[in-house]
């Protein structure tokens, strides 16, 4: 199987329900698989939500209804397959939180509220408005907490 344009190129696959499954590639692009048939495996869609500059090793997608939570080198994108047939970028956003010129994993986990979103990188910490999934909104500054990069706080 074929993921950006690499044989085993998935970095990571989250289970939607029986019939569905999403891959992400090594670089960021996000497959939608027809799993029903373990015997017949077919990826219906592809997407590329890069947020900007190159993504390397991104994690897993945090699946909401028909809409997953993709987080990238420099950011998020809310990818959007309620079509599994024609996957979508919703939409993106720059966190600021992840250096550019490096291959710096960035982490992120949905906060309790379930509106909300945690991302840490080289620079700091963010959080994310995800109320509405169209437009998500970081909420004020990239917090420097001197324990994710070189910096002394």
């Amino acid at each position: 199987m074929l993921i950006d344009g690499h044989p085993d190129g998935a970095r990571s696959i989250t289970f939607v329900d029986a019939q569905t499954a999403l891959v992400i590639g090594n670089y960021g692009r996000v497959a939608v698989l027809d799993i029903a048939d373990p015997q017949n495996v077919q990826i219906l869609s592809q997407v590329d939500p890069k947020v900007s500059g190159d993504t390397f090793k991104p994690g897993r997608p945090i699946i909401l209804g028909t809409r997953a939570l993709v987080h990238q080198q420099r950011g998020l994108a809310v990818v959007d397959f309620t079509d599994r047939s024609n996957v979508k970028t919703l939409a993106k956003l720059d966190t600021g939180v992840s250096l550019e010129e490096t291959v710096c994993r960035t982490r992120y986990k949905l906060m309790a509220d379930g509106r909300h979103v945690l991302i840490t990188g080289g620079y700091g910490a963010a959080i994310v408005d995800i109320s509405d999934l169209s437009a998500p909104v970081k909420v004020g500054a990239t917090i420097k907490t001197g324990m994710l990069s070189n910096e002394v706080v």
